[in-house]
């Protein structure tokens, strides 16, 4: 027998006490293959982190190149854009002189409608139908001017939509 603490402890009670006190701690061939499972466990991490890396980096790449396409894309159609807009304004601007050309005509055959001479029964037919041709031409340039007033709004707010870009 042997005292602990002052104690007398029979060696069956005493062994039995370490090896339960004994058994609550890791041994060192168990703690060391713990490390070592942890540190091949640290490296797997390492390696998929790796090729998570590596898949982003791909996908960054990707992305650069579409952002690219897409950029390359919008200034193509900003150009298509801008060449429409001013071939629409050549248009308008041939319309107006168009338009004006034909109000000044509109504006002679009026003035020759009123000197005709009303005695005789064919000039005053011609007057009538002068004068009707002179209505209808009217109305249809009022159309016309309704038309290309609805154009220019419509290239008014193109515009402003270019300049808010």
């Amino acid at each position: 027998m042997q005292s602990v603490a002052r104690i007398l402890v029979p060696s069956r009670l005493r062994r039995t006490a370490r090896d339960r006190i004994d058994a609550r701690y890791v041994t060192k061939p168990e703690h060391r293959q713990d490390i070592r499972n942890a540190r091949e466990d640290a490296r797997k991490d390492i390696r998929k982190s790796r090729e998570d890396i590596r898949k982003s980096q791909e996908d960054i790449r990707n992305l650069r190149q579409e952002v690219q396409a897409l950029r390359q894309e919008a200034e193509t159609e900003r150009r298509r854009q801008d060449a429409e807009a001013q071939q629409a304004q050549q248009e308008i601007q041939a319309l107006r002189r168009d338009l004006v050309a034909l109000r000044d005509e509109v504006n002679r055959l009026r003035q020759m409608t009123t000197t005709v001479n009303k005695a005789n029964d064919v000039a005053v037919r011609g007057q009538r139908l002068a004068e009707q041709t002179a209505e209808a031409l009217d109305h249809v340039l009022q159309n016309e001017v309704r038309v290309w007033q609805a154009i220019d709004g419509l290239s008014a707010q193109t515009a402003v939509t270019e300049i808010s870009r």
